[in-house]
């Protein structure tokens, strides 16, 4: 299979792609990170974030100061900010 097929829908990308194994909302669960948002689940973004053991929880630790903890912008404002970036960037969150 080649480039050509893949980039048309076909085959198992992670042959031409990245590939990030996500943890389970059990490992998830497990770190004692508190969660962003509640839906009822832990959403791709949040289990993206936390991926890295090393890294993860910091930048968790991170996005939740940046967008909950005290500052200039309120909570909308924070969170047209996050949309516009990730709209920006092709990003489809």
């Amino acid at each position: 299979m080649d480039d050509k097929h893949n980039r048309q829908g076909g085959g198992d990308r992670r042959h031409f792609i990245a590939w990030i194994d996500l943890p389970t909302p059990e490992q998830i669960r497990a770190m004692g990170l508190p969660p962003s948002y509640n839906y009822g689940f832990v959403g791709a973004m949040g289990r993206l974030m936390v991926a890295h053991p090393k890294i993860g929880p910091h930048f968790t630790r991170l996005f939740q100061q940046i967008m909950f903890g005290p500052g200039a912008l309120n909570r909308q404002e924070r969170e047209m900010v996050a949309m516009v970036t990730a709209r920006a960037q092709n990003c489809f969150y």
